[in-house]
């Protein structure tokens, strides 16, 4: 029977860490802080996130230019080698 008001008490005590250290505890001005941190950070996230999908479509665009033209020189390749040859 000496373990069920130690089960209470640690109840009581991880709730009260758990609800009483919430956002209330901390003044109105400190929550108005940590909230226009957040989302500055939210908004420095995204712009980051979109830069980088600008910069990997620049780069596949390059890639996908570069590729073409590997294309064109394959293709010209075996003329290329035909005239180099009779030469």
């Amino acid at each position: 029977m000496t373990r069920r008001p130690m089960r209470l008490a640690a109840t009581a005590l991880a709730a009260g860490l758990l609800f009483g250290v919430g956002t209330n505890a901390l003044p109105a001005t400190a929550q108005a802080d940590e909230a226009s941190d957040l989302q500055a950070k939210v908004e420095q996230t995204s712009k980051d996130y979109n830069a980088a999908t600008k910069h990997l479509q620049d780069v596949q665009a390059d890639i996908d230019a570069n590729q073409q033209k590997l294309d064109d020189l394959n293709a010209q390749m075996p003329e290329l080698k035909r005239e180099a040859a009779s030469s």
